[in-house]
């Protein structure tokens, strides 16, 4: 195919429209070149390359730099303006050089290498004379300027050979660390970029970690607020309930007083006329006596005190047998001063509760919260004072309540000793400085002796022994009955 011959008509050809170039092209085409194309011109040249007629390579324009674009910027206006392109006469070896004077180097170098030939046929000698031909001073200044030049000019060009040379070399090492660099700019780009997205992530973590510790001292500083609030609240809840428990223990002691005014009274109208037999006061005023029933509530009660003082148990009065048998209005007064001596039990336990919960929460708030010590110290100080206080009111009351129970049983007991050592004819012996124990005891068996004059029944093994002063006072007794029967 492509052997073939083609014929292609002018018609054809002329058919083919021509492409339209805008006036506004067209003007900058015909303007004269600026010189920021002149530099962008420049850049585009390739390294390496075999240079033009001028022998200049590029890299030496691209060093030149700015300098070097004006001036060539300078020759190209100069050639566009007068459109005359200036040519450069080259010298061939088969040519006559003595045609090329203008050529300054290769002229100069000829005409010195003549002018030292023709001066060194004039330097002879004579022979016959046996002198040296002198030649002329001004010729020889005249050689000695023309080698001083030509020794300039060749030192010149060695230079610039030299530096031509020097040149090529820092371009080679140039370009092989623009390569080395060109290779390494990839990574460098992605150990920054990595090190700049590491740093991105350090930063946003940081800030993250100063928003959670500012929202967790606003929780803190909330925590802080509620504590406090929640305390004085219970503090005056606290208060409420000291008013309130130390009102209902006055309460209670004015009952307990006024009970056991009404038991000394009720002892008091029970007395016997002493200018009459004992034995026929209990005929005739049998109903006056303290009945086997109340006899068992004095003693109910009376354990039940010994447990609250001595033991400390508290009074179960659900499950207690002897009580349950009470049905008279003394004993429902026994029952009614039980019952409020079991809640002052309870209300003391849960004092002692509340104390230990106030303990828990100390050590709760000093091993939880962690805010400014100024902060936690104001907490801690007021937590603790607040447990002192209570524990100084439940000491303080309790043993208030312990002395005034013990009271209240002695003076019982001794009014109880008097009535009953009274009804039965004996003489009170037993002084206060007695241990209670001992003379709880002497109120029982007294008791016991009335029961026994009473009902008339036998004594068991199991109950208690007789004092030695019922003892006597019934020996006494027994041996004027017998010595009245044998008048």
């Amino acid at each position: 195919m492509l052997n073939v011959d083609t014929t292609v008509s002018e018609e054809v050809l002329q058919q083919i429209p021509s492409p339209t170039v805008d006036d506004k092209e067209l003007s900058r085409q015909d303007a004269v070149p600026t010189l920021d194309e002149i530099v962008k011109a420049i850049g585009q040249i390739k390294n390496k390359k075999a240079p033009g007629k001028d022998d200049i390579p590029a890299e030496l324009l691209k060093e030149g730099g700015h300098y070097v674009a004006e001036w060539l910027h300078e020759i190209i206006r100069d050639v566009w303006e007068q459109e005359v392109m200036e040519e450069m006469d080259s010298i061939h070896n088969k040519r006559n050089r003595a045609m090329q004077q203008h050529n300054e180097l290769l002229f100069i170098q000829q005409h010195l290498l003549n002018r030292l030939e023709s001066l060194r046929d004039q330097s002879r000698y004579d022979e016959n004379d046996n002198k040296l031909l002198s030649l002329p001073i001004k010729q020889i200044q005249d050689t000695k300027i023309v080698t001083r030049r030509i020794r300039e000019k060749q030192d010149r060009l060695k230079s610039v050979k030299l530096i031509n040379k020097t040149l090529n070399l820092c371009k080679q090492h140039l370009q092989c660390d623009l390569d080395l660099l060109r290779k390494e700019l990839p990574n460098v780009h992605k150990d920054i970029g990595h090190k700049f997205h590491q740093r991105m992530l350090l930063k946003k973590e940081f800030t993250d970690i100063v928003d959670e510790n500012k929202r967790r001292l606003n929780v803190y500083q909330q925590l802080l607020d509620h504590t406090e609030a929640q305390s004085r609240q219970r503090r005056a809840i606290h208060e409420q309930a000291m008013a309130s428990v130390s009102e209902q223990l006055e309460d209670q002691y004015q009952v307990q007083m006024m009970a056991l005014n009404e038991m000394t009274t009720s002892f008091e109208t029970r007395k016997f006329n002493n200018d009459t037999d004992p034995l026929k006061n209990l005929q005739q005023k049998n109903l006056t006596m303290m009945n086997s029933d109340e006899i068992v509530q004095v003693r109910c009660m009376y354990d039940q005190f010994y447990n609250i003082i001595m033991a400390g148990f508290p009074i179960d009065i659900a499950n207690s047998k002897q009580l349950k048998t009470v049905t008279n209005e003394v004993s429902a007064k026994i029952v009614a001063m039980l019952t409020m001596t079991n809640r002052m039990m309870e209300e003391k336990e849960q004092l002692n509760q509340q104390i230990n919960r106030m303990d828990k929460l100390l050590k709760l708030i000093e091993m939880s919260i962690n805010l400014k010590n100024h902060t936690r110290h104001k907490i801690l100080n007021t937590m603790i004072e607040q447990r002192q206080n209570l524990e100084s009111f439940y000491i303080n009351d309790t043993v208030e309540d312990q002395n005034r129970i013990l009271r209240q049983i002695n003076d019982f007991l001794l009014v109880l000793s008097k009535v009953l050592c009274e009804h039965i004819g004996t003489q009170f012996t037993i002084e206060p400085p007695i241990d209670f124990i001992e003379r709880l005891q002497y109120v029982f068996d007294l008791v016991s002796k009335t029961v026994k004059t009473i009902t008339t029944e036998s004594i068991d093994d199991n109950d208690h022994q007789i004092s030695p002063i019922i003892r006597h006072n019934d020996g006494e007794e027994n041996t004027q009955q017998n010595s009245g029967k044998d008048l």
